[in-house]
């Protein structure tokens, strides 16, 4: 220390350091606080980012239930029109076996149908045919028999002829 001229000391290395300390403790203040200003600035920007996504995010919520509640009931839907088609698909399958089964049933009656009317038509063609014979026997009979009058009646074997050309066709 010194001791100056009025009889007080002198702090002149002391004040110079002090003030170097003082200077620089108010630089790292205004530093501080820039810093802190700077850091708040971002602090708030990053809020309001985080405002902005939370609120894009709700939306983005809203609307991700929109869709899914439509999905569902688009999927809902499907599902009632699949099960009707399913239901309808069922129906028309029984009504196809059902409407075979009838043709079925109606072809088989028909055969059988054609089988009694071919039985019938062996049994017509076998009684014309016995009938026929028949008739021709009788006819060779009559023949027969009115020969020994065919002098007596010049027409007869005209007739003969006319019978028997009929009974032929």
């Amino acid at each position: 220390m010194q001791v100056g001229v009025n009889g007080h000391q002198e702090y002149g290395d002391v004040d110079a350091t002090m003030n170097a300390f003082s200077q620089w403790l108010s630089e790292m203040k205004a530093r501080s606080n820039s810093s802190l200003q700077a850091m708040m600035a971002e602090m708030s920007v990053i809020r309001d980012g985080i405002t902005s996504n939370s609120a894009d995010l709700t939306e983005y919520k809203r609307h991700s239930i929109s869709v899914q509640q439509q999905m569902q009931s688009q999927l809902t839907d499907l599902r009632e029109k699949l099960t009707s088609a399913f239901s309808e698909i069922t129906s028309l399958v029984k009504q196809k076996a059902a409407t075979d089964q009838e043709l079925l049933s109606e072809i088989h009656a028909l055969g059988r149908q054609l089988s009694m009317k071919t039985a019938e038509l062996e049994a017509l063609k076998k009684s014309y045919s016995s009938t026929h014979q028949q008739l021709q026997q009788n006819l060779v009979q009559l023949q027969a028999q009115l020969l020994p009058c065919a002098p007596s009646c010049p027409e007869a074997p005209k007739s003969f002829d006319m019978i028997q050309s009929n009974l032929v066709v």
